[in-house]
């Protein structure tokens, strides 16, 4: 069900922000992180969630990518 919503939203957000999110993903980089989270609202701080999403930040999400004709690694 979360892999059938997150590949649902990745299409829907890639045709609506394609402009914007080819500034940061290059090819057929992933949209989302592999994993996921769900817990509901009564046993989870907004700060759990919080942590939890910083953590999923790899070096692969941190890349932010520059458009010169063609797509190149930003440089840091």
């Amino acid at each position: 069900l979360i892999n059938t919503l997150k590949s649902q939203l990745s299409k829907e957000v890639r045709i609506k922000y394609r402009e914007h999110i080819e500034k940061f993903l290059w090819g057929d980089a992933l949209f989302w992180s592999r994993s996921y989270f769900c817990a509901t609202t009564g046993s989870v701080s907004l700060e759990t969630v919080k942590k939890y999403i910083e953590s999923q930040r790899t070096d692969d999400h941190k890349r932010k990518y520059e458009r010169t004709g063609r797509y190149s690694k930003a440089k840091r």
